[in-house]
């Protein structure tokens, strides 16, 4: 040891083989490539089998006849896609909510509802305020309980 170095920052210079670090990185190199070469070999054997056990089709099928209805969208014989189908449905939609017309009621429901557009009811709202139910209501639902 120098005598300049002190010994709390000197090394074993022994410790370390770069030869045996090289010998190492050659053989998992080398062994990864026999590796990849057996697991190719094993896909051609796969693909050779399936090839052999695949069925053929019955003699009376035809490709081109579609399943029936309902399909699923985007699939063949399906005439729209989903972007399209959502973009028609929000249109359908912000046309009832900012239109006019007529509520559909169930069988047995008063007829005569009337829808108006959201921003006027909203409107509509501030101005009036939201209906209270009358006081003999709410007495009613406490003495039913």
């Amino acid at each position: 040891m120098n005598e300049n170095e002190h010994p709390i920052h000197a090394h074993e210079e022994s410790d370390v083989s770069a030869s045996g670090i090289i010998k190492f990185g050659v053989a998992l190199t080398i062994a990864t490539g026999v590796v990849c070469l057996l697991v190719w070999g094993l896909f051609s054997i796969f693909n050779s089998q399936a090839a052999k056990t695949e069925r053929r089709a019955p003699p009376l099928y035809r490709g081109d006849r579609l399943p029936p209805e309902p399909r699923l969208q985007g699939m063949p014989g399906h005439q729209s896609f989903p972007s399209e189908d959502i973009r028609e449905f929000r249109a359908q939609e912000n046309a009832e909510l900012n239109s006019y017309g007529w509520v559909i009621q169930p069988a047995g429901q008063q007829p005569g509802v009337v829808r108006i557009p959201i921003e006027e009811a909203k409107k509509l709202i501030v101005a009036r305020g939201l209906p209270t139910p009358p006081a003999n209501a709410t007495q009613k639902k406490t003495m039913t309980r």
